[in-house]
Parts: C-alpha cells; sequence; structure tokens
C-alpha cells in the first residue's frame, strides 16, 4: 500500500507543477546525454558489471550484470532490460549462497496523443532463493507523460497483467500447496530520467503489482541507478535494485534489495 500511495502522490504533485506542456526541447546541450532521451530510431543504452571479492577469515563475492537499452522514435519506444545477481560467502568451510536470481524484460510503448501512450509488456525472472523456477509477467495498459523534455522525463502508467509462478518446490499459499500458480492482477508505477549536469545522470522506475486472486501474492519492484560519465563510452554507476514478494517461502524475508556500484559500457552515440 505504502508504494501505492507515493505513486500517487508523486503523480498529483508533478501534474500540478507541470500544468502548461512543455514541448520537446531542442538538442541537448550537454556531452553526454542519458541514451534513451533521443528519438532516432537507434538502439543506446548501458550495458555494466559489478563485482566485490573479500577473502581472509572469510570469504565473500558477489556478481551483478545488468543491461538498459532502449530504441525511440517520435511516437514509439522499444526497451529490454536485464539482470543477474549472484553472491556467496564462505566461513569455516561452509559456503552459503546469499543471492541467485536473473530478470529479463521488454516493454513496447506506442504514442496515442501528445501526452497519452499505451504499453504492453512481457517479463521474465526467477529466484533460487525463494525456490522460484520462473515467474512469467505480461502487462498492457495506458501511460501518461507528465515530462517530456531532453533532459528529464516522467511517466505514471497503470493497466491489467497477469502472472505465473512456477517453484521448484512446493509452496503453501493461502493455504494451497502447489508448485504451480497464476492470477490476474493490475500493473501500476513511474518512471523518470534526469540529466542532472553534464555528466550525471539519474534513471529509475517503479511497478507495484496488486494481485485480485485470493493468494494475495502482491509484487512491487524498484529499479533506479545514478550514472556518472568518465568518458564517451564509460560510466561509474550506483544502483538500487529491490523486490517485494508478499508470498515468500518460511524464513525468507519479503523485501530483498541490493545497493551495486560498478562500470557500464554505453551503447550508441
Amino acid at each position: 500500500m505504502k508504494y501505492l500511495v507515493a505513486v500517487a502522490l508523486l503523480a498529483g504533485a508533478t501534474t500540478q507543477a507541470q500544468a502548461q506542456y512543455t514541448p520537446l526541447a531542442p538538442a541537448s546541450r550537454f556531452i553526454n546525454p542519458p541514451p534513451p532521451l533521443k528519438k532516432d530510431g537507434q538502439w543506446r543504452g548501458l550495458i555494466g558489471a559489478s563485482l566485490a571479492l573479500t577473502a581472509g577469515n572469510s570469504e565473500t563475492n558477489a556478481l551483478l550484470l545488468n543491461m538498459d537499452v532502449a530504441r525511440q522514435t517520435a511516437h514509439t519506444k522499444i526497451a529490454v532490460q536485464g539482470f543477474m545477481n549472484r553472491a556467496s560467502s564462505r566461513a569455516n568451510d561452509e559456503v552459503q549462497t546469499t543471492s541467485n536470481k536473473w530478470g529479463l524484460a521488454t516493454q513496447y510503448d506506442s504514442d496515442l496523443s501528445n501526452r497519452w501512450f499505451a504499453f504492453g509488456k512481457l517479463g521474465f525472472d526467477g529466484d533460487r532463493l525463494i525456490d522460484l523456477t520462473l515467474r512469467t509477467t505480461v502487462a498492457a495498459g495506458v501511460g501518461y507523460h507528465l515530462i517530456d523534455t531532453n533532459e528529464q522525463s516522467l511517466n505514471v502508467f497503470g493497466g491489467a497483467s497477469y502472472i505465473d509462478r512456477r517453484y521448484r518446490a512446493d509452496q503453501v499459499i493461502n493455504d494451497r500447496t502447489a508448485r504451480h500458480f497464476s492470477s490476474p492482477g493490475a500493473i501500476l508505477g513511474e518512471e523518470s530520467t534526469h540529466q542532472l549536469n553534464e555528466r550525471v545522470s539519474l534513471k529509475q522506475r517503479l511497478e507495484v503489482y496488486p494481485d485480485f486472486s485470493p493468494d494475495h501474492a502482491h509484487l512491487a519492484r524498484f529499479n533506479g541507478a545514478l550514472n556518472v560519465s568518465m568518458s564517451q563510452k564509460l560510466s561509474l554507476s550506483v544502483g538500487l535494485l529491490s523486490t517485494y514478494n508478499q508470498q515468500v517461502p518460511p524464513g525468507i524475508k519479503k523485501t530483498d534489495t541490493s545497493l551495486f556500484t560498478g562500470i557500464n559500457v554505453k551503447l550508441g552515440d
């Protein structure tokens, strides 16, 4: 519920501030603008990696690979995001996996007017720590461009969703024991990009999936990254990945959060 309130407050505040629509600004004055904001039909984005290792009395390792690319025209957008996060620790000759998850999603947007757009999304993800072999998410709906300039953008969106979940072992959800669950629901969210100065950009996205079935398997995801350009092709990033699952196996926390730093390679000019 707190995610829904945050989205509503953000949408209301921004709508009031942007009562007069600002048309698309001329070409950015920045030397390294955020790749997704150019609308010339070329693929642009970032591919990054983060690695952390420790040794001594205990050993730990953590690896995060991430991808965020998009192709935009004047009225359409195709975006592809993916990540893989693995981490483990060793102490007293005992190895414990602390993270083993992945995700891949694509979304297509098509403008209906200057402000409104329609979208369709398909996503796949898995998480070994909660025995989730595959979760398939299908969503479609409409969105609204609150801000759309070369320096920043802000969209809010909502629609219907359908989620199919397959587990490695039997799960007990709402007094029902099975390995396969599926449910209809909704999708609500917001996303924004901001060019803070010539070399620093920020991008974030929040999605909330209310579950309409008796399982009440509500889901929320947040992904944000601050990128600092080091050259025309390389940037340093600080990012946050957070997922909330209403239904998880006993002993597993509902909220899973990863904070990372790494190097990104820019695709496109």
